[in-house]
């Protein structure tokens, strides 16, 4: 959505998909055919610890030189790039106002918008997007409207960086719009389907509830696998590298010491509960009502026990989000890469000058 105000420029070719986390850097490159997307390339790699924190580049150089090493060795065809901001940086809520023409809406939107965006008017990008159709039943009493602003900061933070790595940013995203993308890829859109997309990353998690395809809330939690490292180091007082063995063991659901293992059940419970409480905040809205299933997906997403212990606490099915379900050319493989990779095949979907 963001690109509509922030970068007009028009693009017809294909874009990398370039998902610029807290501990890696993730890009895809689709090739789109008539029936179906396939997979033209895909690279990780890991950035050095503290390179980007809390969303925010702390090590700009870093970053750029990760992501230009990452492109030049991973067979991509282009260096168009669509970005995705995350966290404190970026807001996005449903808000609802009088029934009013397009044209009018435009006009007032900014001036609505001063209302519920947390930051100063001057400092944010902002966008949005008319859920409620026209002909729709209530559109003659009101208007939903799915309103997004930016930190202008953030996004001269990230689009700088990609340029110093010789990249052309097109478009920029918001990450759980790019995950929508991802699961509507690999799953379709079902108008009556009530669900919440749950992305457990290193240092946050993202849930977002979607209803009829369209996202009725989203909140951020400062939880993820550096929860769990974070636990191990103060419960058990171990150094850096003895938590890290321990946690890729827990991360790759491989035998861990039985006093670790209680460290490591307790964070799941801690996440389990964050969750909890977010989804059932959700509940209470006339919006959300009951949600049918849970999808998993983001690097701490493999934590073993996590993804039963969301199941038993919520009583629901809880599924994993495989980005390469319906992409040609990946058949098996990519294991390791496949819970990482959601935003940015989410991102790789995109074209510049849609909304």
């Amino acid at each position: 959505m963001l690109h509509g105000r922030i970068m007009p420029q028009r693009w017809r070719k294909a874009l990398v998909g370039l998902d610029i986390g807290s501990s890696a850097v993730k890009a895809v490159e689709l090739r789109r055919g008539r029936r179906a997307c396939s997979l033209a390339a895909l690279a990780v790699a890991p950035l050095p610890a503290g390179a980007v924190h809390d969303g925010a580049i702390a090590d700009r150089d870093a970053v750029a030189q990760t992501v230009r090493t990452l492109l030049d060795g991973g067979g991509f065809n282009t260096r168009a790039v669509a970005l995705a901001l995350a966290g404190n940086a970026v807001m996005v809520r449903r808000i609802e106002l009088p029934a009013m023409s397009p044209t009018e809406l435009e006009a007032s939107i900014y001036w609505e918008a001063r209302q519920h965006v947390p930051f100063p008017a001057d400092e944010v990008a902002l966008d949005y997007k008319v859920l409620r159709a026209p002909g729709s039943p209530d559109a003659a009493r009101s208007t939903a409207v799915l309103l997004v602003a930016a930190r202008k900061d953030r996004v001269a933070e990230y689009t700088g960086v990609v340029e110093q790595a010789g990249c052309t940013p097109v478009v920029i995203d918001v990450d759980v719009f790019a995950l929508m993308n991802a699961y509507e890829l690999n799953h379709g859109r079902d108008a009556a389907a009530v669900l919440a997309l749950l992305d457990v990353g290193a240092c946050a998690a993202s849930v977002t509830v979607v209803a009829g395809g369209q996202p009725v809330g989203t909140r951020a939690l400062p939880l993820g696998a550096r929860s769990y490292r974070d636990a191990l180091r103060d419960e058990l007082g171990l150094g850096t590298v003895e938590s890290d063995r321990i946690l890729q063991a827990h991360l790759g659901d491989a035998p861990v010491p039985d006093e670790a293992r209680t460290v490591l059940r307790s964070v799941n419970d801690r996440i389990v509960a964050e969750i909890g409480g977010t989804l059932d905040h959700f509940r209470g809205s006339e919006l959300v009502g009951e949600i049918g299933s849970l999808v998993l997906c983001g690097g701490a997403s493999r934590a073993a026990g996590l993804a039963d212990a969301l199941a038993a606490r919520q009583q629901l099915p809880v599924g994993l989000l495989d980005p390469f379900r319906r992409v040609q050319g990946t058949g098996g493989r990519y294991a390791n890469e496949r819970p990482l990779a959601a935003v940015a095949v989410g991102l790789a979907l995109r074209q510049a000058g849609e909304r």
